[in-house]
């Protein structure tokens, strides 16, 4: 099941999000979460969701902002990759972030992977406020396409 549609890159509500209001209601301590990749994260979708107790962990573009925001980590990564001489590391943090188009800041967890290529950083956005940074990035990595 389809969470929602996008229509010229614009979030519209599909008629069967109205069954989650209603699950809400006979199921009070489920916790209902939708994952998606970068397409998903529009403000629309965060704030639907924020709105009816639904949790989210949805890809999420890289910016020179967000990058800025760990910078430090990554660095301190490449640097042990290069000086263990590994072929790969891995790392994960997390920062709150606002983008220009979302009302307020919100968790987001950082993948980054350093390689004798260079350095490779995934984002995700979620309203999870448990869990460590590597388990929520799992998530999405996990995900092949947004599944309820």
């Amino acid at each position: 099941m389809s969470f929602g549609l996008l229509k010229n890159h614009a979030f519209v509500q599909d008629d069967r999000l109205k069954a989650f209001p209603y699950c809400r209601t006979r199921w009070h301590n489920t916790r209902i979460t939708f994952r998606g990749d970068g397409h998903y994260a529009r403000p629309e979708a965060m704030a639907w969701c924020e709105t009816n107790g639904i949790d989210y962990i949805f890809g999420l573009s890289d910016t020179k902002p967000l990058a800025r925001k760990v910078d430090e980590v990554a660095d301190d990564i490449r640097t042990r990759r290069a000086i263990e001489n590994l072929a790969v590391l891995r790392g994960y943090t997390e920062t709150r972030h606002k983008a220009k188009s979302w009302d307020r800041e919100r968790r987001t967890v950082a993948r980054i992977e350093a390689t004798m290529l260079g350095l490779d950083i995934r984002f995700v956005v979620t309203s999870l406020d448990v869990g460590s940074a590597e388990s929520t990035a799992a998530c999405i990595a996990r995900a092949a396409k947004p599944r309820i």
